[in-house]
This record gives structure tokens, sequence and C-alpha cells, in this order.
């Protein structure tokens, strides 16, 4: 029953020429692909092909069945996972974490001469994070004319594009 579903997969049609890409792209490289890079993209490529593995589902009702494939649950770089981590992360923090109060988004940019050194080294991401955090909050307490005070952050790091 299973054989046919396994190769006619759209997720093995759609990903095989980014299979091949990838080989291409990966021998083109040598080693200059970040540490764990190499194993995202093969994750990614592996996410929703059933030949990679599936769970069996079974409708008690009408008792119809059909394979739902395993995904890679890779955050950033698949598009389907990171999206539902995302929502699932965001519905968690509305919730059980923040209070119904109003909240703001700020978007911190690093100068592109600066991204240089964030590429090399990595450190200076959560750096970079402790210091827009406490710029955030000196600002509200100047703003609001609290001495002391707290602010909570939610504060997630974005590495990829220009």
């Amino acid at each position: 029953m299973t054989d046919g579903l396994l190769n006619c997969s759209p997720a093995v049609a759609i990903m095989e020429p980014a299979r091949r890409a990838f080989r291409r792209f990966r021998a083109g490289l040598r080693d200059a692909l970040r540490a764990g890079g190499a194993n995202v993209v093969r994750d990614y490529l592996k996410c929703g092909d059933l030949r990679e593995g599936f769970a069996r589902i079974r409708c008690p009702d009408c008792r119809r069945e059909y394979l739902l494939a395993f995904s890679c649950r890779g955050r950033w770089f698949c598009p389907s996972c990171h999206s539902k981590m995302g929502i699932q992360f965001g519905e968690h923090l509305r919730a059980s974490i923040l209070y119904p109060v109003p909240h703001r988004q700020y978007v911190f940019n690093i100068p592109i001469i600066l991204r240089t050194y964030f590429e090399y080294d990595r450190s200076l991401l959560s750096k970079l994070c402790h210091c827009a955090s406490r710029s955030l909050l000196k600002s509200f307490r100047t703003a609001i004319g609290l001495k002391d005070g707290a602010a909570g952050a939610v504060m997630t790091i974005q590495t990829f594009g220009d």
C-alpha cells in the first residue's frame, strides 16, 4: 500500500531538484559552509519526505487512514517548520507569559560595515541583545520618569539576508 505513496509524494518530486543543487553547491564550497550548516540543509531536504519516516493516522470515526511525513523541525531554514514553531511560540507567549497590556515591537539593525564581525564571532550576537535590552530599559525609565522598574523583552536574532 505504501510503496506507491512513497514514490509519488509531492515532497519527493519538489525536493529532488533542490537535492541536486545542494550537492553541486556543497562541492563548490568545500569547507566554507558554517559548522552544522550542511546538516541543517540535509535535514530540510528530508522534511516531509515519506521515505524518511512517517506516522500512520487513522480516523476513529470513519477508519480512514493516511500517512503523515515527519518534519525536520528546523527553525529559520525550513519555511514550513519555522512558521509552525513561530505560531506555537507566539501562542505560548500570549497564553502563558505576556500580560494583557499594550506591546511594542522594536527592530535593531546592524550596519553593513559591522556585520562581518558578527559573522565570524557569533558570541557578539548575545552581547548585542543584552545591549539592546539595556538601552530599551533605560529609554523606558527615562520616558516615564522612574529610577527603577522592569520591562519584559522577547528578543530574537536574525542572521540571514543582506
